[in-house]
């Protein structure tokens, strides 16, 4: 989108190669105040130019939106990596593409603000256009802002990761524990220096058995009354 501003006295005249949807914004706006017209040429180009960077907020705007649905996704575990990575690079994509259509206006509005730009009458645009860079000064920090925000989200991201990886490694603890010292009771028993009598009871095998699983059972409450698994 290129737009150029033919700006003289009491006129100005726009040329773009597309349709501009804040020049029909401002007309919607402004149609029914009578006030507009004594905008002198200067004061008008400045509120242009100030929606012209308002469309940039907005967009960023939706951008931030979209962050924010993606963080509530990765928090409540909802998205997979696949998934997690064609929104990164979109969303990264997006931010580069504001900051890389934005930067180039630094030159327009830094040459605005210079204080030789304007001669002592026109004071008052000088300093409103000093106001208008430093709006563009905001713009940049936002945007800039926003590209970290981005990026903040693959750091999210990993630290969801390790967090699924560390319950993991700790439900495959317990149940380590929980094989290993099973497998050494049933080693014990499966012994043969010394013959006890408690072999030659009819039940012995299934009493073993269920000391084994009420071990179990009573572990597996302790681990989840203590969130190890």
């Amino acid at each position: 989108m290129l737009i150029d501003f033919l700006v003289g006295k009491n006129f100005v005249v726009t040329v773009s190669d597309c349709k501009i949807g804040y020049f029909d914004e401002l007309r919607e706006r402004e149609q029914d105040e009578t006030n507009i017209g004594e905008l002198d040429a200067e004061s008008f180009v400045g509120s242009l130019l100030d929606l012209h960077i308002v469309t940039y907020f907005r967009a960023l705007e939706k951008i931030e939106a979209e962050v924010d649905a993606l963080d509530e996704k990765i928090l409540n575990g909802e998205t997979k990596y696949e998934e997690f990575l064609a929104e990164m690079v979109k969303l990264r994509s997006n931010v580069s593409k504001l900051r890389r259509w934005f930067l180039p206006h630094r030159d327009v509005f830094y040459a605005l603000s210079r204080p030789h730009f304007f001669t002592a009458e026109d004071s008052d645009a000088s300093e409103y256009f000093k106001i208008l860079s430093e709006h563009f000064d905001n713009a940049v920090d936002v945007i800039e802002s926003s590209r970290d925000t981005v990026i903040g989200l693959f750091d999210l991201y990993a630290a969801k990761a390790n967090e699924k990886t560390n319950q993991i490694v700790q439900r495959l603890t317990y149940i380590t524990v929980i094989v290993g010292f099973l497998g050494v009771v049933a080693g014990a028993l499966g012994m043969n220096f010394t013959k006890l009598d408690f072999f030659e009871h009819d039940y012995g095998f299934w009493i073993i058995i269920g000391a084994m699983v009420a071990f179990a059972a009573v572990f597996t409450a302790i681990a989840y009354w203590r969130k190890w698994v």
